[in-house]
């Protein structure tokens, strides 16, 4: 972690211990505050406008950032409504100043003002902004209401596919999950290069902008407009036929009485959004809307009419259900994802039925993975258990595709669960013969051990005169990344990926502190490893084999050399104490192959076993939800 990286987790840090800083919410709408302001304080050193962020007190600091704020050319845009983004941003500084009492944090800021020099230096604070964000929304459930779930982002924004060509909008953006979404999946592309307006996102709330303007400087380098204000009210020439791609999350619940388009008032604000959405789209253009569910089971008049536009003046691709829980802890109620085009409309739409076992929970979420089905299914637009495509002329008035889409189920028809049986005893079969071969590598390892035990003697040797440890790095979880060139080691195993390797060759790793103590990994190739483990390379290649010594050393209780109770730790001179006996190398390397290919077969077992289990539960559930018709 470099200096500037300490100084922003310390700056969020002071912020939230403020009195009059009220929660998370509010500390990230101040760090996002100072991140814009820096953003700006950098275009205006490149145009020749900068100045040294030196002060001396909190009233000269306050001076410095109306300085910023009022000599930089904030995007033009943003003001369209009556409201004053300048105005907007002073304010927030005063009221900070006004009400800050601890003289490090202005100092702590003046720092960051002046020790960030570009905007590649602000972007290395993406990981932590980001962290941050989702803090606030596990701490605070109003603050979701500006939050999607990333997975939801991506799943939208891949179903999409936006090119560099598109003009994106999100009407109701929030923190601007999913500008940022397709700003990576452009930058992903080959042919990728910005335009100005590519994307644009609208909110009432300050909060939003400051957060989305942050949020994307951080996140893409893509040009993107962000205006505050409502949506509903501006006028329609601004926004009819506008944009080629719309995806949006809009707020949920019952509307004000002001109308949209002079058409009936729409007891629902979600319904006005989506209104929007049809009014804004370009011919051609796609959108992506997230609802409540209750939008298909509504029979009021204006929602009838509104799915009756919908269903037949664009292209309803497909209707995306979601399980309970998506949204928490915002709001824990079913939504569906409605993906349509301003085309011709078709004359089937695609219903797919997302289900997840396990319940979902603020810590519990979504994962990408969990849409690998969807997107196998929706290239053909398949029809499964879960998938149906539904004549559109064969809906009622109330266009319920979930009611459609249950009546197509055929309780008689019982052709599954017969495949489902012979699932079963296929795994069956497979599991028989992975015993059958266990049981010979058992015998085939005793003779061979017998055999080794009467030739040879095992002379006692310590592990100091066969290994030597090497450095490990201090590496931040901020800095790892997903995907990398190269594994990043913890006490456990990898638990990230990085661009620079410290170390090359094969090598032990044992655990160094707290519960993961003591726990041994082989490894090979080019690695990183943090503090949190040791790094141990044999320096004795004739003597010994190093994936039979790693085995050797995770089967010795290595935990029970620890100090501390607390905190735990071991220390290289302890494992290097260590005696042990140690066969020919000729006999290591016999050894640990058997036991190699043992413990594949042992995992073929397990994992035939827990498929097994799993096809039986499924088989289970399945024939008791159909018999009872549920």
């Amino acid at each position: 972690m470099n200096k500037n990286e300490e100084l922003f987790d310390k700056i969020f840090f002071l912020l939230k211990r403020e009195r009059k800083i009220k929660n998370t919410t509010h500390a990230v709408e101040l760090l996002s505050t100072f991140v814009y302001l820096k953003f700006l304080q950098i275009n205006l050193l490149e145009k020749g406008e900068g100045f040294d962020f030196y002060f001396r007190d909190k009233v000269e600091f306050k001076s410095l950032c109306h300085h910023i704020i009022y000599n930089s050319d904030i995007d033009k845009n943003a003001c369209k409504s009556n409201y004053n983004v300048k105005d907007f941003l002073a304010n927030v500084v005063d009221n900070f100043i006004l009400n800050v009492n601890n003289e490090h944090l202005i100092y702590c800021l003046s720092d960051f003002f002046i020790g960030v020099k570009s905007i590649p230096d602000l972007r290395e604070f993406r990981w932590r902004y980001n962290k941050h964000i989702e803090k606030m929304v596990l701490e605070s459930s109003q603050s979701g209401e500006f939050y999607t779930p990333k997975v939801i982002a991506e799943v939208l924004v891949s179903y999409l596919k936006p090119n560099v060509h598109d003009k994106v909008y999100d009407p109701a953006c929030g923190t601007s999950g999913f500008l940022v979404e397709v700003a990576k999946f452009l930058e992903a592309g080959d042919n990728f290069s910005s335009r100005p307006y590519m994307l644009n996102g609208s909110d009432i709330s300050f909060f939003a902008f400051i957060v989305s303007k942050a949020n994307l400087i951080l996140n893409s380098n893509v040009e993107s407009d962000i205006t505050i204000g409502d949506s509903l009210v501006v006028l329609d020439s601004i926004y009819k036929d506008n944009y080629d791609i719309i995806l949006t999350n809009p707020p949920f619940g019952k509307s004000n009485s002001r109308e949209f388009q002079g058409n009936d008032k729409d007891h629902f604000i979600d319904y006005r959004f989506l209104r929007l959405v049809m009014s804004a789209l370009k011919l051609d253009g796609r959108a992506a809307v997230i609802l409540p569910e209750r939008f298909f089971f509504d029979s009021s008049s204006q929602s009838q009419h509104l799915k009756e536009e919908l269903f037949n003046r664009f292209c309803v691709d497909c209707v995306l259900s979601l399980p309970s829980g998506v949204m928490l802890p915002y709001t824990g109620i079913k939504l569906v994802v409605i993906f349509f085009s301003k085309r011709t409309p078709s004359s089937k739409v695609w219903f797919y039925k997302l289900t997840k076992k396990e319940k979902l929970t603020k810590s519990k979420k979504l994962k990408f993975s969990d849409f690998d089905d969807f997107f196998k299914k929706e290239q053909c637009k398949l029809e499964s258990e879960n998938s149906w495509n539904i004549d559109i002329d064969e809906l009622d008035l109330n266009f319920n595709v979930f009611d459609k889409a249950e009546n197509q189920i055929t309780y008689s028809d019982f052709s599954s669960f017969s495949s489902s049986l012979v699932e079963l005893s296929t795994v069956g079969n497979e599991i028989r013969n992975t015993i059958h071969a266990i049981n010979e590598r058992v015998h085939n390892i005793q003779s061979n051990v017998a055999e080794t035990i009467d030739t040879y003697k095992f002379p006692k040797v310590k592990l100091g005169q066969l290994v030597t440890s090497l450095k490990t790095v201090s590496l931040s979880k901020e800095k790892l990344l997903d995907k990398g060139k190269y594994p990043v080691y913890g006490g456990n195993g990898i638990i990230g990926y990085y661009d620079e390797y410290i170390h090359s060759g094969e090598f032990i790793l044992v655990g160094r502190v707290g519960a993961l103590c003591g726990n041994v990994h082989y490894v090979k190739g080019c690695i990183s490893v943090t503090n949190n483990s040791m790094i141990l390379k044999c320096i004795e290649a004739e003597r010994v084999h190093p994936p039979y010594l790693a085995r050797l050393l995770s089967n010795l209780n290595l935990r029970g050399l620890a100090s501390g109770t607390a905190q735990p730790h071991l220390t290289v001179s302890k494992i290097k104490n260590i005696e042990i006996k140690l066969p020919p190398i000729t006999e290591q390397i016999k050894i640990e192959d058997l036991l190699s290919m043992l413990d594949q077969e042992l995992e073929q077992h397990d994992l035939l076993i827990e498929q097994l289990s799993n096809k039986s539960e499924y088989l289970k559930n399945s024939l008791n939800l159909h018999l009872l018709q549920i």
